[in-house]
């Protein structure tokens, strides 16, 4: 999923979310008050950590700036 941006009381937040289409559940995320590369890859990060066994999985994105990495 595209970072997504949310405004607070104390400015700006970006949240990266990681999306099993099978399931349909969120399966890792991060957040950041800075919209970077690295936010893209925190959040597959915490996709991967929460796996017992990534054999086969397959990441997807739409090659944003941010999620250039596949």
């Amino acid at each position: 999923m595209p970072p997504t941006e949310h405004w607070t009381d104390e400015g700006k937040l970006y949240l990266c979310a990681i999306k099993d289409v099978f399931s349909g559940r969120i399966i890792g995320y991060s957040i950041s008050d800075r919209m970077r590369a690295r936010l893209a890859v925190n959040a597959l990060d915490n996709a991967m950590s929460r796996r017992r066994d990534a054999a086969g999985c397959i990441v997807h994105s739409d090659r944003g700036s941010q999620g250039g990495f596949n």
